[in-house]
């Protein structure tokens, strides 16, 4: 037939060759010989210039694939292809393809997987519709590979034959691997779901995608843990392989991911905290608006481990926005975080200031000017990324994420301040200065955090008023006591018990870190409070108002029990008269 009726043969190749394939390993020496005779013949009908220069490569492979199907695939992925493969050359390769798919080496099924998704592209679809009944289940069997570069490959391909095919070639597909995620399949097989899902969708097109967000949002709140994680990893890969087109889902999809950073399971919060820097890296420059606030949020709430990833987030964030490459910021942030463990075992300032001040008078001269030329370096350094960022941000929304971080750093979660004075040494050169500048946006937090229902917030904002008077001493007091007693006066509010027991322990931290020199200026105002406050209905109001109280006659002395102590024993006793009249009455 090669001589005869060349035209019939190639047409009919796809479905001979497979059945020719089948004998080559006939234990009987003259009926494979026959095979191997026929398979060269077959070569003669192929009109691909490009395959017919492989044709004793692939028929080499054909008739050993055990050694030769490797070296076969490679040949092919290094050639470069002018013209369409037409059916009789397909009918040649796709049996390389099929063994180098089911092959164990993950580079020979990589190698596989990548020509079969350039086939969509170099084929008339309608030869290639055929092959996809055995090729589909064959590339989704790669999509659990171990290797995450061979399941990237296997995953392009599907969208590739999608994108060219159509989805009514693959009625099923997207169904399927959507199974695989809320199923209890392994962590690889659901992450190779994920990401063959995203290509799938990327190939059909936004409305399908669009459909599917509901879905993929409620599955992410999931009750059970497989599903959480495996529609958590669906969102990793979805920015990337969307590009700027996913954006708009932004307000949708970052809820969803912060809450995943508090989950319950190791494996989602490691799925949320990577869907989250896939989102940073992503739409840091783009989408601002949309992600700065969730951050800013994320750095608020009331789980200590969405605080610790969001400001971990938020550090990557202000990276990629200020333009530092990935390992620029990690170096920076290592160097911060050596630098705060060294302060957690040497007990300073956290910022070197104050009880550091005249440390190393006694160091040499040489040693004090280098240790002064690298100081001003990273000065420099941290004052460009600060200017950069007012540049990008704006001066207010910049103001807003330093509150954000200064306040951070006195959270009563030790991993959530490393990650708070990580990226503030990072970007901030000269604190005391800044502090003044952020003042308002900082003042606005720890007010909302004295009033707020957590006892862990009431505390994070009372630590960093304590933290503001050991920094600006005088001339932030000034400012704070008015604040103080104007929210202590303020009863509307349906928290009040929790307001003023954050006013107490705000007002005892200050107590504690003020010089006496200041308490003394200030003592007339805080007595009242102090008063006040022990006469509270509230037990925890009481007891937070004895601690300022012990604070103040520390800093004070005798005199503050004078003040304090004859009053309440008068109004006890006025009370008590009270009783005993109503009693004879």
């Amino acid at each position: 037939m090669a001589y005869c009726a060349p035209k019939q043969l190639s047409v009919s190749l796809p479905t001979i060759v497979p059945r020719i394939i089948e004998v080559l390993t006939d234990t009987h020496h003259q009926v494979a010989a026959a095979a191997r005779e026929a398979l060269l013949r077959f070569g003669e009908v192929i009109h691909n210039p490009e395959i017919q220069e492989l044709v004793p490569v692939l028929l080499g492979a054909l008739d050993d694939p055990a050694n030769k199907t490797d070296s076969a695939l490679r040949t092919l992925l290094y050639t470069a292809f002018i013209h369409y493969i037409d059916a009789p050359s397909l009918a040649l390769v796709i049996p390389i393809i099929q063994r180098g798919m089911r092959a164990r080496m993950a580079s020979t099924k990589r190698n596989a997987s990548q020509i079969m998704g350039s086939m969509a592209t170099l084929t008339d679809p309608k030869d290639l519709v055929p092959y996809l009944d055995s090729l589909v289940p064959l590339l989704r069997g790669v999509l659990v590979d171990p290797v995450p570069e061979t399941r990237a490959t296997s995953a392009k391909a599907l969208g590739s034959l999608v994108q060219k095919l159509g989805e009514t070639q693959f009625p099923t597909l997207v169904a399927d691997l959507v199974k695989v995620l809320k199923s209890d399949a392994s962590g690889v097989d659901r992450a190779g779901a994920a990401q063959g899902l995203s290509e799938v969708l990327s190939g059909i097109g936004m409305e399908r995608l669009e459909g599917l967000v509901p879905e993929i949002l409620a599955n992410c709140n999931s009750t059970r843990v497989p599903v959480r994680e495996g529609f958590m990893m669906l969102l990793i890969y979805l920015p990337v392989t969307f590009g700027e087109e996913f954006q708009k889902f932004l307000p949708q999809v970052i809820p969803p991911v912060l809450s995943g950073l508090s989950d319950e399971n190791e494996q989602v919060r490691d799925a949320s905290l990577r869907a989250g820097r896939i989102l940073v890296m992503s739409y840091s420059k783009t989408a601002v608006d949309q992600l700065l606030p969730e951050l800013l949020a994320g750095v608020q709430h009331e789980s200590w481990r969405i605080r610790h990833s969001s400001i971990e987030l938020l550090g990557e964030f202000l990276f990629r926005v200020a333009g530092i490459s990935g390992k620029q910021a990690e170096k920076e942030r290592e160097e911060a975080r050596a630098q705060f463990f060294a302060v957690q075992e040497g007990g300073e300032d956290e910022d070197g200031e104050g009880a550091g001040e005249n440390a190393g008078e006694g160091a040499g001269e040489g040693d004090m000017g280098s240790d002064d030329e690298d100081e001003e370096d990273e000065m420099a350094i941290s004052s460009n990324l600060r200017n950069i960022l007012n540049d990008n941000l704006g001066a207010d929304r910049c103001n807003s994420v330093l509150a954000s971080l200064y306040v951070a750093r006195s959270d009563v979660s030790a991993m959530v301040r490393q990650a708070a004075f990580s990226v503030w040494k990072s970007i901030v050169s000269h604190t005391p200065r800044t502090l003044r500048e952020c003042l308002p946006k900082i003042m606005d937090i720890v007010l909302s955090g004295l009033s707020a229902d957590q006892y862990e917030r009431r505390t994070t904002a009372a630590r960093t008023l304590g933290d503001l008077v050991r920094k600006l001493g005088e001339s932030i007091m000034a400012e704070i006591v008015p604040i103080l007693e104007r929210a202590l006066a303020d009863q509307t509010s349906g928290a009040a018990g929790g307001v003023r027991h954050g006013v107490f322990i705000g007002l005892s931290e200050i107590l504690q870190s003020a010089g006496k020199s200041y308490i003394d200026v200030y003592a007339d105002a805080m007595v009242p409070l102090v008063r006040r406050g022990l006469c509270d209905e509230d037990a925890m109001v009481r007891e937070a108002a004895a601690s300022a109280f012990d604070s103040l006659q520390q800093a004070v002395g005798p005199s503050v029990i004078d003040s304090v102590v004859p009053p309440l024993l008068t109004a006890l006793t006025m009370q008590q008269g009270g009783e005993d009249a109503a009693k004879d009455a």
